[in-house]
This record gives C-alpha cells, sequence and structure tokens, in this order.
C-alpha cells in the first residue's frame, strides 16, 4: 500500500493545534494516530469502536483487552528500531490506559496529540500500518 505522505503532514501540522479532547474523532492519543493512519491510506483502523470521554474510552479498551492487545488486532506489531515515518507506536503514558500513549513515529521524535514530542528512545512498542 501506497503511503500518502502530503496528507499525512497536512493532517498532523492540522493537529499539532488542535487541542487534546477525547472521541473517535477528537484528538486524544488513540484518534490522533488513527487519523494519521487514515491519512496516509485511507484506512479506518477504528471501525466498530466509539468513545466521547475518559470513561468511554477506558471502556472500549477494557472490552478491547487493553490498549496493546486493541492496537494489536489491527496493525502488525514491529520493532521499535524498525518503524517508519507515519507508523504508530506506545510511550509510557497514563495508568488509565494501560500505561500507555499512542504517538506517531515521525523521524527522530514520536508526536502525541496537541504537539506533545518525545524522543524515538521513548517508544516502547511499534506498530506498521502497511
Amino acid at each position: 500500500m501506497v503511503r500518502d505522505y502530503d496528507a499525512y503532514h497536512r493532517y498532523m501540522a492540522a493537529r499539532l493545534v488542535m487541542p487534546f479532547a477525547w472521541g473517535k474523532t477528537a484528538n486524544d492519543c488513540i484518534s490522533h494516530g488513527a487519523g494519521a493512519i487514515r491519512a496516509q491510506n485511507g484506512r479506518d483502523v477504528l471501525v466498530g469502536l466509539n468513545w466521547s470521554t475518559a470513561i468511554g474510552a477506558g471502556r472500549v479498551i477494557a472490552r478491547q483487552g487493553g490498549l496493546e492487545a486493541m492496537i494489536s488486532a489491527r496493525l502488525a506489531r514491529t520493532a521499535p528500531a524498525l518503524a517508519h515515518r507515519g507508523d504508530i507506536g506506545a510511550v509510557a503514558g497514563d495508568t488509565y490506559l494501560g500505561g500507555l500513549a499512542i504517538v506517531v513515529i515521525d523521524g527522530a521524535t514520536v508526536i502525541g496529540p496537541g504537539g506533545m514530542r518525545f524522543p524515538r528512545s521513548a517508544l516502547t512498542l511499534a506498530w506498521g500500518i502497511d
């Protein structure tokens, strides 16, 4: 599958200034990562999942077996060192979400919602989007 990096860059530029908000179409870490995937290849990895609050997100994640299991059921795991720009990763995060936060890999850094940036070395997990 070919990635649309122009759409990816437009998406990321728009999301960097968008405040954090819970919801599948909002700007929490899960929707942020899923939107980056959709921008690159048109794939909706969250089909059938919906939430609008932190509690709702927690329920969805719990029903999926946890955040790592939820993402792994939709994307192929890869070693963090082998992940490409636009792939999805996880860094240590809120204990509410199982201690993980989803980020988008962007070269030497990873980006979360609202422009949160971490060094790529902070990745604990990664998934390829192809």
